[in-house]
């Protein structure tokens, strides 16, 4: 099973430096408002929260968003790992 991402959610709203459920579902338990910071988005997490994939509202806008084409705050040619979420050099062939 494909797992749901915000990538693909067209309910899911970048406010500044917040992302937010359009529908009004709380993308973190820990917040009291339920939103999530950007950072995530910035470092091209996959965003694959769990309220997401039990959702009768998702709607997908189409497919999944290449790990390439995700975030902003690495350089090309890296990506993070995700038992430290520090970027490590991609193996590129010769």
């Amino acid at each position: 099973m494909v797992k749901r991402s915000l990538y693909q959610c067209l309910e899911a709203k970048v406010l500044g430096d917040r992302i937010r459920c359009d529908k009004g579902h709380p993308l973190n338990k820990i917040s009291k408002d339920g939103i999530i910071n950007i950072l995530a988005l910035s470092r091209g997490d996959p965003l694959e929260l769990g309220v997401c994939q039990k959702c009768n509202e998702y709607d997908e806008m189409g497919p999944p968003v290449a790990p390439e084409d995700r975030g902003w705050v690495h350089p090309p040619g890296f990506q993070t790992t995700k038992r430290r979420g520090r970027p490590r050099k991609m193996r590129t062939s010769p």
